[in-house]
């Protein structure tokens, strides 16, 4: 235990998956009661779940994050600056010396921050703003406050929000879009291992782009298909409302 807290950065490691429990109990477990739990994570029987669903997210946002790149760089070069310059949560780790670090990281990205981030924005905050605000003021007030809780990446994290909205109100699952949020950060915190020691003007890197890039378009091509032939879910009420009829107390 003395070496793991005598890792260097591995409290702030350790704080993070903390954090997304504490979100878990407070947002989750204690004020909701038992029934309003089990109606947030009902899976509608009578929708399909396409899984296709779980990669979309990631390759949609990854043409929303190229472009809004390039408009940054063109328009406003200090928020380009800002945004190339993130804090990368891998920066300057080494795994090898520090698996601890890895654990947890993988741990609060991959595995909690999809689960917890999901049942606040989606299945409370969306369903909660559709009890009083029609359904595309709930997708994308509720798309915006999550991409304002991602900082820096708050455009390309809002999109990513409104998508994973319309496949939730339009699939009734929850767990999909948890699915395709853990497959996000999955390749996020994936790419830099395959990618890192590739230069720039390397073939390999090169041909990847290329193949990430017109995944990206075919994708996002995909998902407008997608929501133009189901349109009409834009005048459903959202996923609780619909399988519990009100007869709950979120």
């Amino acid at each position: 235990m003395a070496e793991f807290w005598g890792a260097g950065d591995n409290a702030i490691y350790a704080l993070q998956v903390l954090f997304y429990f504490v979100m878990f109990i407070g947002f989750f477990l204690l004020p909701l009661h038992r029934e309003d739990r089990k109606a947030i994570l009902y899976e509608d029987p009578q929708e399909r779940k396409p899984l296709v669903m779980i990669f979309l997210p990631f390759f949609i946002m990854g043409l929303f994050t190229v472009l809004y790149t390039l408009l940054l760089q063109a328009v406003a070069p200090r928020l380009y600056e800002s945004f190339i310059n993130a804090p990368n949560l891998l920066e300057g780790l080494d795994f090898g010396t520090n698996p601890w670090a890895f654990v947890l990281t993988f741990l609060a990205v991959v595995i909690l921050a999809p689960v917890v981030e999901e049942i606040v924005f989606r299945g409370i905050l969306f369903n909660l703003l559709n009890r009083k605000r029609g359904m595309a003021t709930a997708m994308v007030v509720s798309s915006i406050l999550f991409g304002v809780l991602h900082l820096e990446t708050m455009v390309p994290t809002a999109i990513i929000g409104f998508t994973l909205c319309f496949i939730y109100q339009k699939t009734g699952s929850l767990k999909l879009v948890m699915g395709a949020h853990m497959f996000n950060n999955l390749m996020a915190f994936s790419l830099p291992f395959l990618i890192g020691d590739l230069n720039t003007q390397d073939a390999a890197y090169l041909t990847l782009s290329l193949v990430l890039f017109l995944l990206y378009v075919a994708s996002s091509l995909y998902f407008v298909y997608y929501v133009l032939k189901n349109r009409s879910a834009f005048q459903r009420r959202s996923p609780i409302y619909r399988a519990w009829r009100d007869d709950f107390d979120l």
